[in-house]
Protein backbone atom coordinates (compact mmCIF):
# COMPACT_ATOMS: atom_id res chain seq x y z
CA UNK A 1 0.00 0.00 0.00
CA UNK A 2 2.90 2.45 0.91
CA UNK A 3 4.32 1.58 -2.29
CA UNK A 4 1.04 2.62 -4.97
CA UNK A 5 0.89 5.38 -2.49
CA UNK A 6 4.44 6.65 -3.19
CA UNK A 7 4.37 5.84 -7.20
CA UNK A 8 1.35 8.24 -7.12
CA UNK A 9 2.73 11.02 -5.97
CA UNK A 10 5.66 10.67 -8.48
CA UNK A 11 5.98 11.91 -11.84
CA UNK A 12 5.38 9.63 -14.10
CA UNK A 13 7.33 8.31 -17.44
CA UNK A 14 10.39 10.05 -19.18
CA UNK A 15 12.66 9.03 -16.14
CA UNK A 16 14.78 5.91 -17.31
CA UNK A 17 15.77 4.85 -20.69
CA UNK A 18 17.17 1.44 -22.06
CA UNK A 19 19.25 1.44 -25.71
CA UNK A 20 21.06 -1.39 -27.46
CA UNK A 21 23.63 -0.12 -30.01
CA UNK A 22 26.35 -2.58 -31.90
CA UNK A 23 29.22 0.29 -31.02
CA UNK A 24 28.89 -1.39 -27.40
CA UNK A 25 31.11 -4.30 -28.69
CA UNK A 26 33.91 -1.71 -29.92
CA UNK A 27 33.73 0.03 -26.79
CA UNK A 28 33.72 -2.91 -24.75
CA UNK A 29 36.76 -4.72 -26.73
CA UNK A 30 38.52 -1.03 -26.38
CA UNK A 31 37.90 -1.56 -22.92
CA UNK A 32 39.73 -5.00 -22.76
CA UNK A 33 42.66 -4.16 -24.60
CA UNK A 34 43.49 -1.29 -22.29
CA UNK A 35 43.39 -3.51 -19.69
CA UNK A 36 45.47 -5.50 -21.00
CA UNK A 37 47.75 -2.80 -21.22
CA UNK A 38 47.28 -2.15 -17.39
CA UNK A 39 47.54 -6.29 -16.70
CA UNK A 40 51.07 -6.82 -18.30
CA UNK A 41 52.77 -3.81 -16.58
CA UNK A 42 51.60 -4.75 -12.90
CA UNK A 43 50.21 -7.33 -10.90
CA UNK A 44 46.56 -8.43 -11.72
CA UNK A 45 43.89 -8.20 -9.68
CA UNK A 46 40.29 -9.72 -9.79
CA UNK A 47 39.01 -9.98 -6.63
CA UNK A 48 38.68 -7.24 -3.93
CA UNK A 49 41.28 -7.52 -0.95
CA UNK A 50 41.21 -5.22 1.99
CA UNK A 51 44.44 -3.70 0.98
CA UNK A 52 45.95 -0.91 -0.85
CA UNK A 53 47.13 -3.00 -4.08
CA UNK A 54 43.01 -3.47 -5.03
CA UNK A 55 42.93 0.31 -4.39
CA UNK A 56 45.84 1.40 -6.41
CA UNK A 57 45.05 -1.15 -9.18
CA UNK A 58 41.58 0.69 -9.12
CA UNK A 59 42.59 3.93 -9.33
CA UNK A 60 45.45 3.15 -11.90
CA UNK A 61 42.37 1.45 -14.43
CA UNK A 62 40.20 4.73 -13.80
CA UNK A 63 42.86 6.46 -14.19
CA UNK A 64 43.72 4.71 -17.59
CA UNK A 65 39.62 4.93 -18.95
CA UNK A 66 39.72 8.27 -18.52
CA UNK A 67 43.27 8.76 -20.25
CA UNK A 68 42.08 7.54 -23.63
CA UNK A 69 40.76 9.25 -26.10
CA UNK A 70 39.25 5.99 -28.33
CA UNK A 71 37.26 4.98 -24.79
CA UNK A 72 36.08 8.31 -23.91
CA UNK A 73 35.08 9.38 -27.38
CA UNK A 74 33.03 6.27 -27.99
CA UNK A 75 31.26 6.34 -24.60
CA UNK A 76 30.52 9.99 -25.89
CA UNK A 77 29.11 9.43 -28.98
CA UNK A 78 26.54 6.67 -27.60
CA UNK A 79 25.33 8.96 -24.66
CA UNK A 80 25.09 12.09 -27.24
CA UNK A 81 23.52 10.48 -30.01
CA UNK A 82 20.85 9.96 -27.56
CA UNK A 83 20.80 13.34 -25.87
CA UNK A 84 22.65 16.18 -27.57
CA UNK A 85 23.81 18.36 -25.19
CA UNK A 86 27.47 18.80 -23.88
CA UNK A 87 28.89 16.92 -20.95
CA UNK A 88 29.80 18.30 -17.80
CA UNK A 89 30.84 15.13 -16.17
CA UNK A 90 32.69 12.00 -17.08
CA UNK A 91 34.20 9.39 -15.03
CA UNK A 92 34.39 5.40 -14.69
CA UNK A 93 32.49 3.28 -12.35
CA UNK A 94 34.76 -0.17 -11.53
CA UNK A 95 33.70 -2.66 -9.01
CA UNK A 96 36.45 -5.60 -8.39
CA UNK A 97 34.86 -8.77 -7.47
CA UNK A 98 33.19 -9.24 -3.98
CA UNK A 99 34.44 -5.41 -2.99
CA UNK A 100 32.17 -4.04 -0.42
CA UNK A 101 34.04 -0.38 -1.26
CA UNK A 102 32.10 -0.02 -4.32
CA UNK A 103 28.56 -1.07 -3.42
CA UNK A 104 27.23 2.40 -3.41
CA UNK A 105 24.61 4.18 -1.18
CA UNK A 106 20.80 5.21 -2.50
CA UNK A 107 21.43 7.98 -4.19
CA UNK A 108 19.94 10.75 -6.39
CA UNK A 109 22.36 12.68 -8.97
CA UNK A 110 21.06 16.25 -8.73
CA UNK A 111 18.02 18.31 -9.45
CA UNK A 112 18.53 19.40 -12.84
CA UNK A 113 15.73 19.42 -15.08
CA UNK A 114 18.01 20.16 -18.14
CA UNK A 115 20.78 16.76 -17.63
CA UNK A 116 20.98 13.39 -18.16
CA UNK A 117 22.82 10.63 -17.34
CA UNK A 118 24.09 8.04 -19.04
CA UNK A 119 25.77 4.41 -17.64
CA UNK A 120 27.54 2.53 -20.45
CA UNK A 121 28.96 -0.68 -19.48
CA UNK A 122 32.25 -1.06 -20.25
CA UNK A 123 32.31 -4.82 -19.87
CA UNK A 124 29.68 -7.62 -19.51
CA UNK A 125 27.52 -7.94 -16.39
CA UNK A 126 27.02 -11.00 -14.83
CA UNK A 127 25.05 -9.67 -12.05
CA UNK A 128 22.40 -7.22 -11.64
CA UNK A 129 24.78 -4.23 -11.86
CA UNK A 130 22.22 -1.68 -10.88
CA UNK A 131 18.86 -1.09 -8.51
CA UNK A 132 16.90 1.60 -9.41
CA UNK A 133 13.81 3.21 -8.25
CA UNK A 134 12.65 4.08 -11.98
CA UNK A 135 9.61 5.69 -11.21
CA UNK A 136 11.62 8.64 -8.54
CA UNK A 137 12.00 11.82 -10.05
CA UNK A 138 9.10 14.07 -8.69
CA UNK A 139 8.43 15.62 -4.90
CA UNK A 140 8.91 12.47 -2.68
CA UNK A 141 12.83 11.53 -4.30
CA UNK A 142 14.75 14.01 -2.19
CA UNK A 143 13.95 12.90 1.56
CA UNK A 144 13.30 9.07 -0.02
CA UNK A 145 16.99 9.50 -1.36
CA UNK A 146 18.39 10.83 1.90
CA UNK A 147 15.99 8.16 4.34
CA UNK A 148 17.57 5.49 1.93
CA UNK A 149 20.96 6.41 2.40
CA UNK A 150 20.82 6.42 6.17
CA UNK A 151 18.05 4.66 7.81
CA UNK A 152 15.42 3.26 5.24
CA UNK A 153 15.32 0.09 3.68
CA UNK A 154 14.41 1.02 -0.10
CA UNK A 155 14.71 -2.51 -1.42
CA UNK A 156 10.96 -3.29 -0.99
CA UNK A 157 11.04 -0.13 -3.62
CA UNK A 158 13.53 -1.04 -6.33
CA UNK A 159 14.31 -3.06 -8.87
CA UNK A 160 17.19 -5.05 -10.16
CA UNK A 161 18.21 -4.35 -13.22
CA UNK A 162 19.60 -7.02 -15.55
CA UNK A 163 22.61 -5.67 -17.94
CA UNK A 164 21.95 -7.74 -21.28
CA UNK A 165 24.64 -7.38 -24.17
CA UNK A 166 25.25 -4.26 -26.16
CA UNK A 167 22.75 -2.16 -23.94
CA UNK A 168 23.34 0.94 -22.05
CA UNK A 169 21.13 3.44 -20.05
CA UNK A 170 20.34 6.48 -19.33
CA UNK A 171 18.08 8.27 -16.63
CA UNK A 172 17.08 11.00 -15.18
CA UNK A 173 19.51 12.77 -12.29
CA UNK A 174 16.39 12.94 -9.78
CA UNK A 175 16.02 9.17 -9.90
CA UNK A 176 16.85 7.11 -6.86
CA UNK A 177 19.56 4.46 -7.27
CA UNK A 178 22.43 2.46 -6.27
CA UNK A 179 25.20 0.36 -7.88
CA UNK A 180 25.04 -3.42 -6.74
CA UNK A 181 27.81 -5.72 -4.99
CA UNK A 182 29.51 -7.44 -7.61
CA UNK A 183 28.43 -11.41 -7.33
CA UNK A 184 30.91 -12.27 -10.35
CA UNK A 185 34.09 -13.75 -10.73
CA UNK A 186 35.61 -10.87 -12.25
CA UNK A 187 35.60 -7.24 -12.32
CA UNK A 188 33.01 -4.84 -14.04
CA UNK A 189 33.26 -1.32 -14.95
CA UNK A 190 30.86 1.72 -16.86
CA UNK A 191 31.07 5.21 -18.03
CA UNK A 192 29.31 7.13 -16.12
CA UNK A 193 28.33 10.50 -18.61
CA UNK A 194 26.38 13.95 -17.45
CA UNK A 195 25.04 15.73 -20.61
CA UNK A 196 23.55 19.07 -19.86
CA UNK A 197 21.63 21.01 -22.56
CA UNK A 198 22.51 24.66 -21.06
CA UNK A 199 25.95 23.86 -20.78
CA UNK A 200 29.27 24.76 -23.12
CA UNK A 201 30.74 22.19 -25.12
CA UNK A 202 33.54 21.03 -23.17
CA UNK A 203 37.47 20.14 -24.94
CA UNK A 204 39.96 17.48 -24.28
CA UNK A 205 43.50 17.04 -25.16
CA UNK A 206 44.15 13.60 -25.49
CA UNK A 207 45.23 10.54 -27.62
CA UNK A 208 45.04 6.73 -27.81
CA UNK A 209 46.83 4.91 -25.29
CA UNK A 210 49.52 2.74 -26.34
CA UNK A 211 51.46 0.26 -24.65
CA UNK A 212 55.00 2.29 -24.01
CA UNK A 213 52.59 4.61 -22.36
CA UNK A 214 51.08 2.74 -20.09
CA UNK A 215 54.15 0.71 -19.12
CA UNK A 216 55.45 3.97 -18.32
CA UNK A 217 53.14 5.29 -16.16
CA UNK A 218 52.43 1.99 -14.08
CA UNK A 219 56.24 1.34 -14.12
CA UNK A 220 56.82 4.97 -12.08
CA UNK A 221 53.77 3.71 -9.59
CA UNK A 222 55.21 0.49 -9.44
CA UNK A 223 58.76 2.52 -8.38
CA UNK A 224 57.44 5.27 -6.22
CA UNK A 225 54.71 3.04 -4.38
CA UNK A 226 56.35 0.51 -2.20
CA UNK A 227 54.17 -2.19 -0.70
CA UNK A 228 54.53 -4.44 2.42
CA UNK A 229 53.80 -8.01 2.29
CA UNK A 230 50.17 -7.35 3.14
CA UNK A 231 49.74 -5.41 0.31
CA UNK A 232 49.88 -1.78 2.39
CA UNK A 233 51.98 0.84 1.57
CA UNK A 234 55.46 0.50 3.26
CA UNK A 235 57.06 3.81 1.52
CA UNK A 236 56.48 6.57 -0.88
CA UNK A 237 58.65 8.37 -3.42
CA UNK A 238 56.49 11.67 -3.80
CA UNK A 239 59.24 13.30 -6.40
CA UNK A 240 59.01 10.19 -8.80
CA UNK A 241 55.41 9.90 -8.35
CA UNK A 242 55.13 14.21 -9.18
CA UNK A 243 57.25 12.63 -12.74
CA UNK A 244 54.02 11.40 -13.76
CA UNK A 245 51.83 13.25 -16.34
CA UNK A 246 49.96 15.62 -14.76
CA UNK A 247 46.09 14.78 -15.89
CA UNK A 248 46.77 10.77 -15.13
CA UNK A 249 48.29 11.64 -11.89
CA UNK A 250 45.94 14.00 -10.84
CA UNK A 251 43.11 11.35 -11.54
CA UNK A 252 45.32 8.50 -9.84
CA UNK A 253 45.71 10.17 -6.33
CA UNK A 254 42.14 11.82 -6.40
CA UNK A 255 40.40 7.97 -7.37
CA UNK A 256 43.47 6.51 -4.44
CA UNK A 257 41.84 9.44 -1.91
CA UNK A 258 37.94 8.82 -2.46
CA UNK A 259 37.75 5.01 -1.16
CA UNK A 260 41.03 4.98 1.07
CA UNK A 261 40.84 9.05 2.70
CA UNK A 262 44.62 8.64 2.30
CA UNK A 263 46.65 11.60 0.09
CA UNK A 264 49.69 10.15 -1.32
CA UNK A 265 51.40 13.64 -1.46
CA UNK A 266 50.41 13.78 2.08
CA UNK A 267 54.05 13.26 3.99
CA UNK A 268 51.92 11.47 6.79
CA UNK A 269 50.35 8.97 4.10
CA UNK A 270 52.44 5.95 5.42
CA UNK A 271 51.98 6.87 8.82
CA UNK A 272 48.00 6.73 8.10
CA UNK A 273 47.94 3.61 6.13
CA UNK A 274 49.86 1.91 8.84
CA UNK A 275 47.31 3.35 11.51
CA UNK A 276 44.22 2.07 9.54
Amino acid sequence: MLYWACRSLERRGGVMFKYEDQRMEALQSRFQQVRQMLDTAIRPVRWFEPNHRSEIYKAALKSLILADKALVDMSLELAKDRYPAADVLVYPMLHLAGDLNERGNWHRDGDETNRQVFWIPLTPYNYPGLSVIDWSSGLLSRPFAFLGSRFLNLDLFARKVDIAPRSYFSWSPRMIHRGNLNTSDDLSSAMVIFLDQSAQPSTRDQTRLENETVRRWLGVIDSAIELDGSGNIARIDRQELRSLDQSFQSNFVSYFKLRTKINLFDSSAVALSAAA
